[in-house]
């Protein structure tokens, strides 16, 4: 995937130990710091990371998350080891000689899935991945504050990176507006879909959006409408040499 969108090298396992099929989240953070510190990177660079640590089913194979002189808890051995890996490198990043050039910014594909998460975080009427999910952005000497987003979802993600670097204009397929744009309106920007379920969130609260409703017809052919276009267009740019 992530060669078909024209990263110039995609690092894995197996640049980091031949014998290795996946990073943890640990060593995931250690080899991301060793390449910015050793520069094999080109400069200016943008870097995607994905971790795999955090993931349902997985235990900390590193650091435990301790109770009482236990660490049953897989769940919380997974997210406290990974925010031990982060905090080790973001502490790095942020003292060191690489803050005055760098951004580092941190969000998730999807909020909590059908599993125990829900007894230790919030979920949203426990039927889908829809909640809440993490999304920061840090250089140096931003001035820390937090922005209440209105429920708006992760379409916005993208056009508010845009926004900081302030790219006006551009060529995109993005349905969101940026996060700092208390104007601006979309019709995407509440609609959240998984498989064939649309909900909408607002105010906090997630509802299902009931299909046989003649007034919602509308959002349902709309948002069809986009998962065709951009779902045709992944199918043509992954088979495109094959094709005649």
């Amino acid at each position: 995937m992530l060669e078909t969108m024209d990263f110039d090298k995609v690092y894995g396992a197996d640049n980091y130990k031949k014998e290795q099929t996946n990073l943890t989240d640990q060593q995931l953070f250690e080899f991301l710091y060793t390449l910015i510190e050793t520069k094999q990177l080109k400069e200016p660079y943008f870097i995607g990371l994905y971790n795999l640590g955090t993931h349902v089913g997985m235990d900390s194979p590193d650091v435990k998350y301790t109770i009482n002189g236990k660490n049953d808890n897989a769940l919380l051995n997974v997210f406290h080891n990974y925010d031990n890996a982060f905090g080790k490198f973001f502490n790095k990043i942020k003292s060191g000689k690489f803050s005055n050039n760098t951004a580092i910014i941190q969000t998730a594909d999807h909020a909590n899935l059908w599993t125990n998460l829900c007894d230790l975080f919030t979920c949203y009427n426990n039927y889908s991945v829809i909640g809440k999910v993490p999304f920061f952005l840090w250089y140096k000497n931003v001035k820390p504050q937090t922005i209440d987003v209105k429920s708006k979802n992760s379409l916005d993600f993208a056009p508010t990176l845009l926004n900081m670097l302030r790219i006006k204009k551009g060529l995109n397929y993005f349905l969101g507006c940026s996060l700092f744009d208390d104007n601006c309106k979309l019709d995407f920007e509440h609609i959240e879909c998984v498989s064939s379920i649309i909900s909408q969130s607002q105010n906090g609260i997630v509802q299902l959006i009931d299909k046989k409703d003649k007034n919602n017809k509308k959002i349902f052919d709309n948002v069809y409408k986009s998962f065709n276009l951009s779902s045709k267009a992944g199918y043509i740019a992954y088979l495109g040499k094959k094709m005649k």
